[in-house]
């Protein structure tokens, strides 16, 4: 049986499924050994046979980890993995005692140039990878303060308030960061995450999660992985700042 040895979206079979941990810092993940038997043509919008190739793959999808204050959190795939395996999210037990020999599901892979192929998330054999993003009450609420017409099919601009006047507060890595929301280039956008995640004293994440948001803003939103331009740039930025629970200034930030 061979690997699999290129990126694209998957069907196939799960041949084994056990939670391990990873050998670092010993985080809990579910582990699935899976055989691909259809691969999906974008170009066409169509599913091909992949069972002949004979082709496989681990995945190893991560479940929690610990903030720096030893807190668990869970990775953005958890709910997921529960509505694809049919885990009520309880307990690691019960994960690993679910029997998911032989499930077909939907499975993305893609290419880290210093790993190899791997398995970037799972859906149902029926569901969708890489789903639509939907805006919160929170987006919404800023896109109708922005955007809004109302019935007169002119912009509603409500009356200007006095401003208070603000409190001065010594200048942080974080405001620095912020300040600059334009184009920008990668090398620029990644120091810029690293910069927020170091200013974030209660609540910065460990490298290898901050590591894991870049790579999972670029799949989403660049057009070629290796050739961002600046304005992609700018929003893989913007998202993981998102991701870190940093708003970046403005409110024409989709993020």
């Amino acid at each position: 049986m061979a690997e699999i040895d290129r990126a694209g979206k998957y069907k196939g079979k799960i041949l084994d499924s056990s939670v391990g941990v990873t050998s670092q810092q010993g985080l809990p993940q579910l582990i699935l050994n899976l055989l691909a038997t259809e691969m999906y043509n974008p170009q066409e919008d169509a599913w091909y046979p992949w069972a002949d190739y004979d082709e496989s793959i681990t995945g190893y999808l991560l479940l929690v980890y610990l903030d720096d204050k030893n807190q668990p959190f869970r990775f953005s795939h958890y709910e997921n993995i529960m509505a694809v395996t049919g885990w009520d999210g309880e307990s690691f037990a019960g994960l690993d005692k679910l029997d998911l020999t032989g499930k077909i599901i939907q499975f993305e892979v893609y290419e880290d140039g210093e790993y190899g192929f791997k398995v970037k998330q799972i859906a149902a054999e029926d569901g969708v990878l890489g789903g639509l993003r939907k805006l919160d009450d929170k987006d919404l609420a800023a896109l109708d303060r922005k955007f809004s017409t109302g019935a007169t099919g002119k912009k509603n601009t409500p009356a200007k308030k006095p401003k208070p006047k603000p409190t001065r507060k010594p200048p942080s890595v974080v405001d620095a960061v912020l300040a600059d929301v334009g184009p920008c280039t990668v090398d620029e956008a990644w120091d810029a995450c690293v910069a927020a995640n170091e200013g974030l004293v209660s609540g910065a994440v460990p490298e290898k999660i901050l590591e894991d948001y870049w790579r999972s803003r670029v799949q989403e939103i660049a057009l070629e992985s290796d050739n961002i331009t600046g304005a992609e740039a700018s929003l893989i930025r913007n998202g993981v700042l998102s991701d870190l629970g940093v708003a970046p200034a403005g409110d024409d930030i989709p993020f």
